[in-house]
C-alpha cells in the first residue's frame, strides 16, 4: 500500500515541476502537503470531538433515565 503511495506522490511532485517549472512545482508540492496534513488533522479532531459528545449524550441520557 505504502509503495502505491509513494509512487503517486513521485509522480505529482514530477508532474508539478514539468508543469509549473521547477521551483513553482517545489512550492505547489509542499503547499498540497500542508494542505492535506491539516485537512487530515481536522478530519482527525473532529472525529475525536464527535465520539466525545456522542460518549457524553450517551451519558446524560442514561443518567436521565435511571432517575
Amino acid at each position: 500500500m505504502a509503495r502505491g503511495w509513494a509512487r503517486g506522490a513521485a509522480a505529482f511532485a514530477g508532474a508539478a515541476a514539468l508543469v509549473f517549472g521547477f521551483l513553482p512545482g517545489v512550492a505547489c508540492v509542499f503547499s498540497a502537503k500542508v494542505l492535506g496534513a491539516s485537512l487530515s488533522f481536522w478530519i482527525g479532531r473532529c472525529s475525536v470531538c464527535y465520539s466525545l459528545v456522542s460518549a457524553l449524550k450517551l451519558l446524560f441520557l442514561t443518567d436521565a433515565i435511571a432517575r
